[in-house]
C-alpha cells in the first residue's frame, strides 16, 4: 500500500522525508551510511536535537560532530531550527551566549517528555567540534528512481566539503539576506533570538513557524571558491553569495585549507577552524 502524504509536515506517516511523490530521506539515510563507516562514526543518540554523527568517545581529540547535507552537484539544505544543534549542551550555549543555559521548557509539541537535563549534562565531556559535511551525490538519480526496496544500492558519493558550524550559520545569513533583501544584522538577530528559544524547548513544534524562508541552500562551489580563491567556480549569483559571506564571517579568512584523498578517487576538502587543524590534518587524514 501507497504511503500518504501529510499535508503540511512534509514528511509521510512513518516519518519519512517526501520529495513530490516520492520518498527522499533514501538519500539522506545513505549518505550517512556512507560517512559513518568512512570515519568511524555514530548516528548521534539524539539526533533530533543534535548533528547527525558524532565520533566515538576517546577516537579523537576534541570529539567530531557532522551535520550532513547532501545532493545532486553538491547542494545542500539548511533549515533554521538546525541551526541550534551545537548549542544544546551547557558548555557550548555558555562559548556563545555568555550565560547558563536555562532549564529546558519543553512540555508540549513533538519533542515533550525527552530529558533534556540528562543530554545538556554531556557538556562534561572533552570538547566537541562542530561542522557540517556538505556531501556531493553523482549518480544522477532523482527522487523517483529510490522509491523500490533495495534502490539506494545505486547512489553514487563524490567530493565532501567540511565547513565550522558558524560558516553553515553565516552562510544561511547571507542566502537569506540575498533572497529577501533583508538587513544582515536584523536577519542575525532574529536568527540568534531563534536559537534560544530553540535550545529551551520554547519551538519544539516546528511545523508551527516555517515558511518560505526556513530553507537555504549550502554550495560546495561556493565553498570551492573560497577553498581555491578561483572565484569562476561558483555562478555569479555564488559570487555574491561569497561576497557576503566573507563581509558576514568574522574569521572565515583564517580557516586552515586541508586536502584529504577520499574513496574512489575521491577528495575531502576542510576548511578548518585554526584550533581544529590537527583534528583533521593528522587525527582524521590518519584513518
Amino acid at each position: 500500500m501507497k504511503e500518504q502524504y501529510v499535508h503540511g509536515t512534509g514528511k509521510t506517516p512513518n516519518g519519512g522525508k517526501r520529495g513530490y511523490k516520492h520518498n527522499t530521506s533514501v538519500f539522506g539515510t545513505d549518505a550517512e551510511n556512507y560517512v559513518s563507516r568512512l570515519f568511524m562514526m555514530m548516528r548521534n543518540p539524539n539526533g533530533s536535537r543534535r548533528p547527525d554523527l558524532i565520533t566515538m568517545d576517546g577516537m579523537f581529540d576534541p570529539r567530531l560532530s557532522f551535520e550532513l547535507k547532501s545532493g545532486l552537484n553538491g547542494k545542500g539544505v539548511l533549515v533554521d531550527y538546525q541551526l541550534h544543534y551545537a548549542f544544546t549542551l551547557d558548555r557550548d550555549y555558555w562559548e556563545v551566549f555568555g550565560e547558563e543555559s536555562p532549564k529546558r521548557k519543553e512540555e508540549s509539541g513533538m519533542l515533550a517528555g525527552l530529558d533534556w537535563e540528562k543530554t545538556r549534562k554531556l557538556g562534561e565531556i572533552p570538547g566537541i567540534a562542530y561542522y557540517y559535511n556538505i556531501i556531493e551525490r553523482v549518480d544522477g538519480i532523482k527522487a523517483e528512481g529510490v522509491d523500490k526496496p533495495l534502490s539506494s544500492i545505486q547512489l553514487k558519493w563524490g567530493n565532501q566539503c567540511i565547513v565550522p558550524h558558524e560558516f553553515g550559520f553565516y552562510n544561511f545569513v547571507a542566502c537569506m539576506a540575498h533572497r529577501t533583501g533583508g538587513e544582515e544584522k536584523d536577519i542575525i538577530e532574529y536568527l540568534m533570538g531563534r536559537i534560544k528559544s530553540d535550545v529551551v524547548g520554547e519551538s519544539g513544534d516546528y511545523s508551527k513557524r516555517k515558511d518560505n524562508q526556513s530553507w537555504q541552500s549550502i554550495h560546495s562551489r561556493d565553498i570551492m571558491a573560497l577553498y581555491t580563491k578561483d572565484w569562476l567556480l561558483t555562478t555569479p549569483q555564488g559570487r555574491k553569495r561569497v561576497d557576503k559571506l566573507k563581509r558576514l564571517y568574522p574569521g572565515i579568512d583564517d580557516l586552515k585549507r586541508i586536502e584529504i584523498p577520499g574513496p574512489n578517487g575521491t577528495k575531502i576538502y576542510v576548511l578548518a577552524n585554526p584550533e581544529h587543524e590537527k583534528l583533521f590534518d593528522e587525527q582524521l587524514r590518519g584513518l
